[in-house]
């Protein structure tokens, strides 16, 4: 009795092992999502005083996550006494498969009047709900 529940409890562990252990019949969304950014636009001139936008479309073939925007200087190009501007980043949420931001202001509602003349970039990383990203660097000037 002892030795047919031994051989019953082995061949039931082994079959769930085996079927834990097979291919999954869902397929993984491996696919990073896309953006198209129209704003900020690539080495625009921005004033110090003015607005920084965000306009852009997002898409992922199963469902968007959310979308965050740093900025980082290159300090090749520095210029005045003025501290650098180092906004912390910002995320906004998406939703569905096609989501949009249109003019939304980035990091403050005005670019500061006291940071340094210089270039920065823009990095705009949007993810999916699979954690899948897609990064976009924007180079822009500050004067």
């Amino acid at each position: 009795m002892n030795y047919k529940l031994s051989t019953l409890l082995t061949a039931l562990f082994s079959i769930l092992v085996l079927v834990s252990c097979g291919k999954d019949d869902e397929k993984k969304d491996e696919q990073a999502p896309s953006a198209i950014i129209t704003s900020p636009e690539n080495n625009a001139l921005y004033l110090r005083g003015n607005t920084l936008y965000l306009n852009a479309t997002f898409t992922d073939n199963e469902a968007l996550n959310e979308c965050t925007v740093y900025l980082t200087q290159n300090l090749k190009s520095a210029m005045g006494w003025d501290e650098l501007w180092t906004p912390d980043e910002v995320t906004f949420p998406l939703s569905g498969t096609t989501d949009e931001i249109v003019d939304q202001f980035l990091f403050e509602a005005t670019i500061p009047s006291d940071i340094m003349s210089t270039d920065y970039m823009v990095k705009v990383v949007v993810s999916d709900k699979a954690l899948n990203f897609t990064t976009i660097e924007i180079p822009i000037s500050i004067k």
